[in-house]
């Protein structure tokens, strides 16, 4: 009997554990609602309070602002300016919003540079350039010729290599090749190297282009001179090319572009 009263009050716990599990469920569910709401109810209303005295900063500040705004424009430091006008944007004043927008626009410019800088710092090397240089020689030589490596190497800047690519910018594609066309293996050496030419053009974003187009992208700048020899039926030709190495679309890599290959015999 007592055995059974025991067993009876255990049950008894376990069920009662069991509801309070039950209903516990619920209960914390509807808690976190309410926490939820009542702080989203004290975040609006935070930010409310902080428009309206943004508000009133503005209305009674508002020359001194603007042209606080305008200075740091002025001097370049845009993201100074946007970190300035941010409070004041949902207050609706136009010309605040213009600059705010120019700062923006600005900024995003500035990293966008930076970041085509960046490139160029890490990969315009030699090794890169030679690389190009050896599949684009091996693409133009006969189809069974070995492909060896360019004897030299120097790197183009300044404004032999600005205008040489600005020359490139403004040549027109040529029209008479087909890209999609089929490799022929008797196809006269000059008409391959104009196939590669038209194969090897660089795809220029419109901001990349206009940073060229600017001037002082010197930093941006990627062009290298190599020559070397390469096979052409039994004969040898020492071959140069001009190589320019601009920025993919995708901002990981620098991509060639065949500026110009020339070649004699030895």
């Amino acid at each position: 009997m007592q055995l059974s009263r025991r067993s009876g009050a255990l049950l008894l716990i376990v069920a009662l554990a069991l509801l309070v599990a039950a209903l516990a469920g619920p209960a914390r569910r509807a808690w976190d609602e309410r926490t939820r709401a009542q702080n989203a109810r004290a975040l609006a209303e935070k930010v409310a309070q902080e428009r309206a005295a943004a508000k009133e900063r503005f209305t009674a500040d508002r020359t001194q602002i603007l042209a606080e705004l305008r200075a740091r424009i002025e001097r370049k430091d845009y993201a100074a300016a946007m970190a300035m006008a941010s409070p004041y944007v949902p207050v609706g004043d136009d010309e605040l919003r213009a600059l705010h927008r120019q700062a923006a626009g600005a900024e995003s410019l500035r990293q966008r540079r930076e970041a085509y800088r960046a490139l160029v710092t890490r990969d315009c090397t030699e090794a890169n350039a030679r690389r190009h240089a050896t599949t684009i020689v091996a693409a133009a030589s006969d189809r069974f010729a070995a492909a060896a490596p360019p004897l030299v190497a120097a790197r183009v800047t300044g404004t032999q290599a600005h205008d040489a690519i600005l020359s490139r910018l403004r040549e027109p594609p040529s029209p008479h090749l087909d890209p999609n066309a089929p490799e022929h293996v008797d196809e006269p050496s000059h008409e391959r190297i104009e196939r590669l030419k038209h194969e090897y053009r660089a795809r220029i974003l419109p901001d990349y282009q206009g940073f060229l187009l600017a001037g002082g992208a010197d930093d941006l700048i990627c062009a290298w001179h190599l020559e070397g020899a390469r096979k052409a039926g039994s004969s040898t030709l020492r071959y140069a090319i001009d190589l320019w190495l601009a920025p993919h679309p995708d901002g990981k890599s620098l991509a060639p572009d065949l500026l110009a290959f020339s070649d004699r015999p030895v």
